[in-house]
């Protein structure tokens, strides 16, 4: 009897929990905690699947009907993400392109699990994120297979380098936000289909002044993205998940696709708390595009599981 009340006390305490965290998700653009809960809508549906079992069991109809508008609710945010998009790539016979993100973590000493899943994947462009000078001189044999190569190495977890085997028209590093934070900018040719290829990493959103500095460099993005002549791949360690109104912003901004649709959540941080990963590394695209494959590669040693996308060009 004690194992069963605890059960129901521990059920209930998970229950108000959860109901109050997505409610306050629907409020995020009030205050940065109110934000910062939006990002766990698959944690919150496996609780609530969780605690509906044990009031079901328990014969609670009361808080089973609470349950039930929590699993709704949160389900609504969730599941869309693993239903396929229609297109018509896999019959595609035209060019792709495939492209490795990887966030390396700058307090990384060991890069080999990077040239590992380069070697194994064979990519057409490697972007990766949190680059320091250590890291650059580790991965250097990229540059055998990848001739072109734009970096700009830092010692905190803002540096970036991109690879890539196609020739590219231009390349050239760009600071966005008021946290002026470099970005790669590239213009690629695949065939006489031109493209253009941003690689970025907002600030982590940990206190108030670093919210407000992500959410000034996606505004920041958003604009340019949205005045670029050309479509757009956009790859990067955002710091969001798809469920911030700050994300569903940037997207009604730039018209961008999450190449997650269809794939699942893919969550990507962090490794160490596996339970907690949700999805902040992302593949955004424009007209032209249609992924044929996204998925999350093993760890290499990061916070970040780097993210694979291949898309058939049009």
């Amino acid at each position: 009897m004690a194992i069963k009340d605890m059960i129901i006390r521990l059920s209930i305490m998970a229950t108000v929990t959860v109901s109050a965290l997505s409610l306050f998700g629907y409020f995020d653009h009030v205050h940065m905690l109110f934000e910062l809960s939006t990002h766990f809508k698959p944690q919150y549906l496996v609780i609530s699947v969780l605690c509906f079992f044990s009031f079901l069991f328990c014969r609670m109809y009361a808080w089973l009907v609470i349950c039930i508008i929590c699993i709704a609710v949160n389900a609504c945010f969730v599941i869309p993400w693993y239903l396929s998009p229609k297109d018509g790539s896999s019959s595609y016979t035209g060019d792709y392109l495939k492209i490795i993100l990887s966030n390396v973590h700058s307090e990384n000493l060991d890069y080999s699990g990077v040239l590992m899943l380069v070697e194994k994947e064979k990519p057409d462009i490697v972007i990766l994120l949190e680059v320091t000078d250590e890291c650059l001189k580790q991965v250097s044999e990229l540059e055998k297979h990848f001739p072109f190569k734009i970096s700009r190495p830092r010692q905190d977890n803002f540096g970036i380098a991109v690879f890539s085997r196609i020739p590219w028209k231009k390349a050239e590093v760009i600071y966005l936000g008021k946290a002026d934070l470099p970005s790669v900018v590239a213009d690629i040719d695949v065939n006489g289909k031109k493209f253009r290829l941003i690689g970025t990493h907002p600030a982590p959103p940990i206190n108030k002044d670093l919210f407000d500095l992500r959410n000034n460099h996606i505004e920041e993005l958003s604009s340019f993205i949205e005045k670029q002549p050309v479509p757009v791949i956009l790859a990067g360690d955002l710091n969001i998940t798809m469920w911030s109104s700050y994300y569903r912003k940037m997207i009604e901004t730039t018209g961008l696709k999450n190449a997650r649709k269809g794939f699942g959540l893919l969550p990507s941080w962090p490794t160490m708390i596996p339970a907690m990963m949700i999805p902040l590394d992302h593949f955004l695209f424009g007209p032209g595009f249609e992924v044929v494959d996204l998925r999350t590669a093993g760890s290499v040693g990061s916070d970040h599981l780097p993210v694979i996308a291949e898309f058939a060009v049009f």
